[in-house]
């Protein structure tokens, strides 16, 4: 993934009109979305509040709740691995995915795992990514980064995606529709869900007082990516913790609404336990911090890292 030149591509980005009037459209209705969602709910304040007492009481006794989640996950059946930064980050996972002879891992979207440069970093060794979020997907077809945290591909209009999608994966360029082209993705992903050895997601929550996490998806391709593969690893961010299964429901409440999003109906809570289990990492930035991880043959992984 090549890096952006942020002056050079606002530049041409604003020069193209059709792409400029698109992209402030669509922001826009995503804003109005969101407002919608929010004022749908009566609650809808109190919920926020609540959520924000539940975050600054986690993030006020982490490291406990992290020596908590750790001690269910590992009883779980789930191996922890903690990461100091990025780099011990994607060591950690490499390590992981080379004990299990994963050569392919199917990836749906982790902000986490853009900001260690995971991708690039497990390929330059041999392992094949498949990003599996449409937009996600769509940027890396086209080698190119996120442009908008939750909505990955949005600078791009139809007609750019059918001409990446035409060059990649041999689709029709000249057919714009909406459906064909989310269709022609799914169609052309959906293999490698079987392929794969691993499949890694990001988090939503991990709970300490249960020793799972939670994640929340649109599409639901982190449930698949998370249980058809032998392997799956999760990398959390520490910040991700939360102390009861009741916190991380309210949060996840207020989560949603505030993204805007009724189909983000797709919510699963992994403990680790069954014919395949769960992997999860996690890591932070900072240059300080430890991190956690669990592995098995059919195990889940669990990695996460505090401040």
């Amino acid at each position: 993934m090549s890096r952006v030149d942020h002056a050079e591509a606002s530049s041409r980005f604003i020069k193209a009109k059709d792409h400029a009037e698109f992209h402030d459209k669509r922001l826009w209705d995503l804003r109005r979305k969101r407002d919608g969602e929010t004022q749908a709910l009566p609650e809808w304040e109190e919920l926020r509040s609540l959520a924000s007492a539940i975050k600054e009481h986690t993030l006020s006794h982490l490291g406990d709740y992290l020596e908590e989640f750790e001690r269910n996950a590992s009883a779980n059946g789930m191996v922890v691995h903690w990461a100091r930064d990025a780099a011990e980050h994607n060591q950690v996972v490499h390590e992981i995915l080379e004990s299990h002879g994963v050569t392919t891992l199917v990836k749906s979207k982790s902000m986490l795992t853009d900001e260690c440069e995971m991708r690039p970093y497990l390929e330059n060794r041999g392992i094949e990514i498949v990003e599996t979020d449409l937009g996600e997907r769509i940027q890396q077809l086209d080698d190119e980064p996120p442009s908008h945290i939750v909505v990955p591909a949005v600078h791009k209009l139809r007609a750019d995606v059918a001409e990446v999608f035409g060059r990649t994966i041999g689709t029709d360029a000249a057919n714009s529709d909406v459906a064909y082209l989310a269709e022609s993705q799914r169609r052309h992903t959906r293999p490698y869900y079987l392929k794969a050895q691993a499949g890694m997601t990001g988090a939503n929550f991990a709970i300490a007082e249960t020793g799972s996490f939670v994640v929340c998806t649109n599409e639901g391709n982190a449930d698949l990516g998370a249980n058809l593969p032998d392997l799956h690893i999760a990398s959390i961010s520490c910040c991700q913790g939360s102390s009861t299964s009741a916190s991380s429901s309210a949060c996840c409440r207020a989560a949603r609404s505030a993204r805007r999003s009724r189909r983000s109906r797709r919510t699963s809570a992994r403990r680790g336990r069954g014919p395949r289990s769960m992997s999860s990492s996690s890591t932070t930035a900072a240059p300080s911090g430890s991190a956690w991880m669990t592995s098995g043959p059919r195990s889940s992984a669990s990695a996460a890292a505090r401040a």
